[in-house]
Order: structure tokens, then sequence, then C-alpha cells
């Protein structure tokens, strides 16, 4: 059992790797080009440049587009007009004028760096990473300390399942930026996907110690201590998140499981208590209770709450067996003839149901409907001794000596010595059986 992932993939840091600068409004990734303006001695678009600067201080893009694109069409070889305009763009979520505007500024002048960048920071932000990565790597080679475009490569790759280059770029990333929580859950990932648990687990380590509330982090860890068997752990890293979100029914239904695991009857009890009493309608939470409740001798209340199942979910063979079970502990033969017999009737090749059946008869004394049953469950190939034994009782209760002292013969040579009581008693009974045979 793991829990529902920690890594949410890009939506993590990507939305913010796109920055404004305040010299241009542009999302580049170091220092933007200059403000539009003109080489010629008179320009009749000043006044229009004035315009699209005013608008770029102000961060105005809605503003900004129309200018820019009417100072395109007159200068359409402006590399930072398309520029700009890719970032405006981009900022009110238009990716696809956002894209091919940056590609026209690349087409216009293919050194400018920023457009490159941003191009393959808006495409790993709209999680298309795969066309992202070309244009990731050619501004990597120009600036390989960038935090955003190596946070966006390694979080790309991570994606694409190249996750030695994944730990290489987010490794990288960290480094740059090492109080940042959301680039050590990334490289986690990478870690774990590329086989190193331990790698993993140290930088969720790293997480909580910039951010103790982190829940990722603590996600992460109490899978990691699911993956190694020490669910004490994990139930403690979901405490954590428990205590910040008491009503976060999905991490107290986790813990219920993981103490059910343990079998920690009493402590699952008390936290799908707390979930059943806010959502009685909940099958898992109902189911889960039931369970502990029978494991702790709440007898009443897992019947009552298995009633409730089987009244909502008639054809579920589980729920009426766990039910019959309960009511043959509790002697209540009748009834527990009846579940079984409907669970049996949803799922014939039940065998744990058939034998808890043939129980029932047997302690009813109608040997004669137990031994039909259980000549039946040896029928199936998948008898243990003990079925043996049963039916040489029924078949000795019956007066029926030759079949009794057959089956007690088969249940001696199956249990081999396993149970002395029962074997005690067959060898018993077919001294007696012996001597019935020579009257």
């Amino acid at each position: 059992m793991r829990i529902n992932s920690y890594i949410t993939s890009t939506a993590l840091g990507l939305g913010l790797l796109l920055a404004f600068s305040p010299a241009c409004f542009a999302w580049s990734v170091q220092k933007a080009p200059p403000k539009t303006k003109s080489t010629r001695p008179s320009d009749p678009d000043e006044a229009l440049r004035l315009q699209i600067n005013k608008a770029m201080e102000k961060k105005d893009c809605v503003s900004a587009i129309p200018l820019l694109r009417a100072l395109l069409e007159h200068s359409p070889q402006e590399a930072v007009a398309w520029f700009n305009l890719g970032n405006c763009y981009a900022m009110t979520h238009n990716t696809a004028e956002a894209l091919a505007s940056f590609k026209k500024a690349v087409a216009v002048e293919p050194e400018l760096y920023e457009a490159t960048a941003n191009m393959g920071l808006l495409l790993a932000r709209e999680n298309r990473c795969e066309e992202a990565m070309e244009p990731l790597a050619k501004a990597i080679k120009r600036e390989r300390n960038n935090f955003s475009l190596r946070f966006a490569q390694g979080v790309c790759e991570l994606e694409g399942g190249k996750y030695a280059e994944a730990v290489v770029d987010l490794a990288a990333a960290a480094g740059l930026r090492p109080k940042d929580p959301d680039v050590h859950i990334q490289l986690a990932q990478a870690y774990l996907k590329s086989g190193q648990a331990q790698a993993a687990e140290a930088e969720l380590e790293k997480t909580l110690v910039i951010d103790p509330q982190n829940e990722p982090a603590h996600l992460g860890l109490a899978n990691l201590a699911i993956d190694r068997n020490d669910l004490e752990t994990a139930v403690a890293q979901l405490e954590k998140i428990a205590a910040a979100h008491p009503d976060n029914f999905a991490v107290r239904e986790q813990i219920a499981t993981l103490l059910l695991n343990q079998k920690k009857y009493e402590q699952a009890a008390q936290e799908l208590e707390k979930i059943h009493a806010s959502a009685p309608d909940r099958e898992s939470i109902s189911e889960k209770l039931a369970h502990a409740y029978a494991q702790i001798s709440q007898d009443e209340k897992a019947m009552a709450l298995y009633a409730d199942l089987i009244r909502a979910h008639p054809d579920n063979a589980e729920y009426h067996s766990n039910l019959g079970k309960l009511y043959l502990a509790k002697r209540n033969f009748s009834v527990a003839e009846r579940e079984f017999r409907a669970a049996l009737s949803l799922r014939p090749t039940d065998l744990e149901c058939a034998r808890n059946l043939a129980s029932t008869f047997l302690l009813e004394e109608n040997f004669s409907t137990a031994a039909g049953l259980l000549e039946k469950i040896i029928a199936s190939g998948n008898a243990t001794a003990g079925e043996y034994f049963y039916l040489a009782v029924s078949y000795d209760k019956m007066n029926q000596v030759d079949p009794a002292y057959a089956n007690y013969q088969k249940f001696l040579a199956l249990d081999q010595g396993k149970n002395d009581t029962q074997e005690f008693q067959a060898r018993q009974r077919m001294k007696i059986l012996e001597k019935r045979k020579k009257r």
C-alpha cells in the first residue's frame, strides 16, 4: 500500500519561473533587452514607443499588447518588440501567441538568448516538456548557473523518464537555491525513480528543515517508510499532516489503514470513528471500522455496521461472510447459515466461507448436510487434513462406520502429527470403529 504521490510534477514552482523584469516587464531569466527604441534620426513611431514603454513600466500587458502589435506592423524586424510581445501574451495566458512571438524574436535575432529561454520555460510551465527540452538545452549552454532553467529542465527530464539526467539538473538547481523546498521535493523524486531511496529520504529531510509543515515531504517520508515496512514511522509522518488538518479524512484513513496493518485495532477504530461520525456513508470507512470492531470483540458494533453495509451493497459476498462469522461466534447458527449461504451464492468458490458453513452445520448437529458440503470441498482438490477429520466425525455421528474409518485414516496420513488433540481423537475412534466392523 502506497499513499498518493507526494510529487505534483511541474506544478511545483514552474508557475513562478518566469518573473517580471523591472526594466521592460520581460519574463526573462537574466537582464532583459533594452526598452523599445529607434536607431533612426527621425522616428515616426516615437510616440508609440513612449506609450509602449509607459505601459510596460506599469506592467500593463493589456495596454501594451495592441501597442506592440501596431509597432511590429511598421517594424517587423525588431526582435526586442517580438520578445516583449511574447512576454505580455504569456503573462495574459495566451500561450499560443506567446510562443509564436518568441519564435519570431529568435528568427529575427538568433542570439536573443532571453527569447529562447522564455520559450523553453513557458513550454515547461504548460507541461509540454518534450517541446521544452530543445530551447531549455540551448539556453543552459549560455547560462548553466541559472536556477529557473536548470530546475525546469530537471522537472522535464523527470517527466520524460530521464532520471539520471534529472538528478544532475535538479541537484544543480538545489545548489543554486538551497532553501527552496520545491527543488528538494523534485530532487527526492528523481533520486527515488533512479533507485536511490536513501538520497531521496535525505532530500525530503532537508525540505522539512526548511519548511517543517511541508506536506509533500511528510507524505514522501511516509511512503519510504512503508516501502521498508516501517509502519510506525509512516504513521508518525502522517500524524503531522493530520495535526495540521484535522478534517483531512483521506490522511486519517491512511493512518487507520496502517494501524490495521500493524494490528493496532483499538487505535485504528478511534481514527475510523472520527471519520465515520462525519461521513457515515463512506463504504471503505464502515468496512474498516467493522473489521476493527470485530478484532477487539466489539461484536455488536461490528454486526450493526456489516448489516448496514449489506443493506447498501447486498451483492458483496465478503460482507455476508464476515457477518456470518460474527453470528457463528455468537452461536446464532440460523443467521450464520443464512449469511454464509448468501455469500456462497455470490462467490461459489469461496473455500473459507464453505468451511465456515460446514462448521455451522456441525455445530447444529446437521451431520448429513455437513458431510455433503465437506465432500464437495474435498472434490474441489483444495482440502486440508481438517476437512477429512470433520467428514469422518460427520459419518461417525451418523453411524456410517466404513466412510468414518476411511476418512480418519486419510486425516492421519495428511496431518502428520500436526494436531495432537485431533490425532488422538481419530486414533481412539478408529479403535472403536474397528471393533464395530468385526461384529
